[in-house]
């Protein structure tokens, strides 16, 4: 049997005797995307997109954010949609085809989205999206305090596709809702609780979501009967 030298010996002790967590540790003290704080990240993109311009395009937005994050960019269009960002000509429904899109390619099983090139070249004023990402942050700060993973199969197929259909559904009608006080904004806030449970895999908020849709419809089914 062949001898090593002390030194050699020495060195198989230290490393026998090093702790095994050393390695699971650092992997455990990586931060997981979802323990990050993913509206505010959100909010810190929208302040990025189309840095050093007077106006900003979606195209901008959707680079900002990353086309792989289908969850986002359903959330984004339907927050900006309930700030009084809402009032410029042409965003909510520029907003409610982003989200139609989203939907539709999130329940295909798509990673990444397609925009086409007239959503894509939308413009609005570099100040109105600091307004609305402004309007955004403070509730922002608290919503990442509160969501958590939970009842994750509603953000899971096959349920996820409730939530998704209800999405393109609203979506469809949007400019229908604009005329009735309200209901466009009560319907993206649904949609932003949509959003938000797919952000942060948070079964609760597309529960929450649900309840608010069937208030929609119940509220939109009281106004014009």
């Amino acid at each position: 049997m062949p001898r090593h030298s002390p030194a050699l010996r020495n060195i198989v002790r230290k490393v026998a005797q090093k702790p095994a967590s050393c390695v699971s540790a650092r992997m455990t003290n990586r931060p997981d995307r979802h323990e990050r704080q993913a509206v505010q990240t959100l909010v810190d993109d929208l302040e990025r997109a189309g840095e050093g311009h007077d106006e900003v395009r979606v195209a901008d937005i959707v680079e900002a954010i990353g086309d792989d994050g289908l969850g986002a960019l359903i959330l984004v269009p339907a927050l900006i949609m309930i700030t009084p960002a809402s009032g410029i000509p042409g965003l909510s429904t520029a907003g409610a085809v982003i989200i139609l899109l989203a939907a539709i390619q999130m329940a295909a099983g798509r990673d990444t989205i397609w925009l086409p090139d007239f959503i894509r070249r939308q413009k609005m004023a570099r100040s109105k999206l600091d307004k609305a990402a402004g309007w955004i942050e403070p509730p922002a700060r608290w919503i990442d305090k509160v969501t958590r993973r939970r009842l994750t199969m509603l953000v899971r197929r096959p349920l996820s596709l409730l939530p998704l259909a209800i999405c393109i559904g609203i979506a469809c009608v949007v400019p229908v809702l604009e005329f009735i006080p309200f209901s466009a904004s009560l319907a993206a806030c649904a949609i932003a609780f949509f959003g938000l449970g797919f952000v942060a895999e948070d079964g609760l908020l597309v529960a929450v979501g649900l309840a608010i849709a069937a208030g929609v419809v119940w509220f939109v089914w009281w106004m014009v009967g």
